[in-house]
């Protein structure tokens, strides 16, 4: 059997599987797929007639953006290591920590303070970032050989990612290739099947690299869609008629079965009403002409991109003349359904030049630029036709009045939908950044000017050995979003919002000892007329500064064969103590990882083996409102501090990985679970099992 046919044949198994439900066919089909798969792992790699590599991972790197647009390409090899592989918050495009809903593809936002740097009109509908492809960053090949990689990781309660690539130079000088990614999971609240679909997202990748033979001339290109389902339950219903056992339960001192819990976004029968979909499409140019030499190049980057977001529940239930779902504060225009959409499009031209100058020890850099943003933004909601009236006696089958909705919402069709257009708005920015190395000593500075607006992004890093020195100073609007929002439960219009103010102080260390690898950072925050949103559900600005404290350390060592790494990030200031206190950060977050590695079967299997265990101290976490996609405050519901505890076994032999994990193997003993966001619960313990697989011809 071909390496090729067997390659398509495993990837339509894997697909076709990944659609059915966790049952015990399904399980049967992945090892069927395995069986087919291992042979490969002895013909990943082209040899010649005497058994020598000829291609692998030391002829296939990886090629990155801004490397091209520093005119200073080092490529890197592809990663064939093991260590990031049983991690799951590698399994996405965003490695952070963050707070979830509990389930793979549900909202998150960042749990640990990062400072906004973007300037200008940003939509502000972020909490799906996490699963899109950022084609600023994705990596272009330089490959001798076609190269594949294929990654497929599957939980026991549903949760799976599943990602193919394919990259192959066409000539010397051009290479292309593209991506394809799916993630799912499966409902844990108010499901006792465990079947039924809670997240899908899929995610397109084209890519091609070109670089011209006399090297002047260095083009990427990509083209990337991302679509994602999330079906919205509320969080489970709060049981207003004991308080107690409510208490028991957040502190998971009382054994609370998500399966069986009610959720406030569901039928009678149980099946969903809500969900949150989003649509992202983006092309993405990048290119450099070199005009005398590397001392003077010019660059231009093109960006497009569109996003629509479509909130819809079909089936709003009303108790004594109000939506009985706390999350629906009012219902402006249908009494029963709720259909809000918000399409956004963005073009950026990026236009300058830049230059590396090489002096005996030193090496010099610069980069000048003049940007050019033009955006538009749609609102349109469903109105009703239906008879009666609503909380406030308002008839749905009339205009509703000015103060409901933003003046320049124009009524298109009054019994069918409301409309309401942001005019195109182009904004330029100028900036630029300068750099000098020399040996141990190094010093970088930007900045970047909005004009006409009072924004600006200030930067300072000076090195000197194992010590850097950051100094951070931005100014920058709120986003759209924050600024206006236009649906079936909220309505606002901010246009006396300030600009927010953030200065930021950082002294940074890295130095190795021996077998010891130390990395540690501290930051002075002050952040000024910070906007948020309040326990109400809506934006708000505070004119009261903020000051946050934050230092971040970690220690990697091994002993022998066994490996040791320790990270942990503590912040002081942000606990949310307040009842409007506007930023809420667990004070301790940490994460520390114990394994054992070594060769085995003569060095022809390597594995790993060991424990990690992850630990967040007790906040008031944010709570989240589906409708307006966003993370807003809470004040009655305060997360419990709880250690989370995984135990992994990996191996690779040659270019395949495999690995199993059992997660969560604590609980029952720190309790009997926990939340990951009021009234979200995280999964249970459970079995984890990855692959991945990389070829090279």
């Amino acid at each position: 059997m071909s390496d090729l046919f067997r390659f398509l044949l495993v990837s339509r198994l894997l697909r076709r599987w990944l659609s059915l439900p966790p049952n015990r066919g399904s399980w049967l089909g992945l090892l069927t797929t395995l069986v087919l798969l291992l042979p490969l792992a002895a013909s990943a790699q082209i040899v010649d007639d005497s058994t020598k590599v000829l291609y692998g991972p030391k002829t296939t790197f990886i090629i990155r953006e801004a490397d091209v647009l520093r005119d200073t390409i080092t490529p890197v090899m592809v990663d064939t290591t093991l260590t990031r592989l049983p991690q799951q918050r590698y399994w996405l495009h965003d490695s952070t920590f963050q707070q979830d809903l509990g389930n793979l593809g549900t909202a998150t936002r960042p749990l640990l303070w990062q400072t906004n740097t973007q300037l200008g009109n940003r939509l502000g509908r972020n909490v799906f970032d996490k699963y899109a492809i950022n084609p600023a960053t994705i990596p272009y090949y330089d490959t001798r050989s076609p190269y594949s990689y294929f990654q497929f990781n599957l939980g026991s309660t549903g949760e799976s990612t599943f990602r193919l690539s394919y990259a192959r130079s066409v000539k010397k000088y051009f290479n292309v290739g593209a991506v394809y990614e799916r993630f799912t999971s499966t409902k844990t609240l108010a499901d006792v099947t465990g079947r039924n679909d809670l997240v899908r997202h899929t995610n397109v990748l084209v890519f091609m690299r070109y670089q011209s033979p006399n090297d002047r001339y260095h083009g990427l290109f990509n083209v990337t869609t991302a679509r994602h389902r999330a079906i919205e339950q509320g969080g489970i219903r709060r049981n207003s008629d004991s308080a107690a056992a409510d208490s028991l339960v957040r502190n998971g001192l009382l054994f609370l079965q998500p399966s069986t819990q009610t959720v406030w976004l569901q039928t009678a029968a149980g099946g969903a009403t809500a969900a949150n979909e989003e649509e992202r499409n983006n092309v993405h140019l990048a290119h450099t002409y070199r005009l005398l030499g590397q001392g003077l190049t010019a660059f231009h980057v093109l960006d497009y991109s569109s996003q629509r977001n479509r909130f819809y529940d079909n089936g709003i239930v009303r108790v004594g003349g109000r939506p009985e779902y706390p999350g629906y504060p009012n219902t402006f225009l249908n009494l029963t359904k709720t259909n809000d959409i918000a399409t956004y499009h963005q073009v950026e031209n990026t236009l300058g030049f830049l230059g590396t100058t090489v002096w005996k020890e030193s090496l010099v850099e610069y980069r000048v630029y003049a940007r050019r943003r033009d955006i538009s933004l749609r609102m349109e909601s469903l109105f009703s036709t239906l008879t009666g009236t609503d909380s406030a006696g308002r008839s749905p089958q009339v205009p509703l009045p000015s103060t409901s909705i933003p003046a320049d919402v124009r009524v298109l069709k009054p019994w069918d939908i409301y409309r309401g257009e942001v005019p195109l708005v182009g904004q330029v920015f100028v900036g630029g950044n300068a750099a000098f190395n020399y040996k141990l000593f190094a010093i970088d500075t930007e900045a970047e000017y909005l004009l006409a607006s009072g924004e600006y992004r200030l930067r300072g890093r000076a090195r000197l050995g194992p010590l850097t020195g950051e100094v951070l100073s931005i100014s920058y609007a709120p986003t759209l979003t924050q600024q206006r929002f236009s649906g079936n439960h909220f309505n606002w219009q901010n246009t006396g919002f300030n600009n927010t103010k953030v200065n930021q102080l950082t002294v940074l260390a890295s130095q190795r000892v021996g077998i010891h690898q130390l990395d540690a950072s501290g930051s002075l925050i002050n952040i000024n007329d910070i906007v948020y949103y309040g326990t109400d559900g809506r934006p708000v600005q505070i004119s009261t500064g903020q000051q946050l404290y934050t230092l971040t350390a970690r220690h990697r060592f091994n002993y022998g064969k066994f490996h040791f790494d320790n990270q942990g990030t503590f912040t002081a200031g942000g606990q949310g103590t307040g009842s409007n206190d506007p930023i809420r950060i667990p004070t301790l977050v940490s994460l520390s990882r114990v394994y054992y590695q070594n060769e085995i079967f003569r060095k022809a299997l390597f594995g790993q083996i060991g424990a990690e265990m992850y630990y967040q101290s007790s906040y008031r976490a944010y709570q989240y409102s589906p409708s307006t996609q966003q993370f807003y405050l809470q004040n009655s519901f305060e997360i419990r501090n709880y250690p989370v505890i995984n135990v992994f076994l990996a191996a690779d032999v040659k270019t395949v990985g495999v690995f199993v994990k059992v997660a969560y193997l604590n609980q029952g003993l720190a309790g009997n679970g926990y939340f990951t966001t009021p009234y979200y619960t995280a999964q249970q313990r459970r079995i984890q099992f990855g692959i991945r697989w990389q070829f090279f011809n």
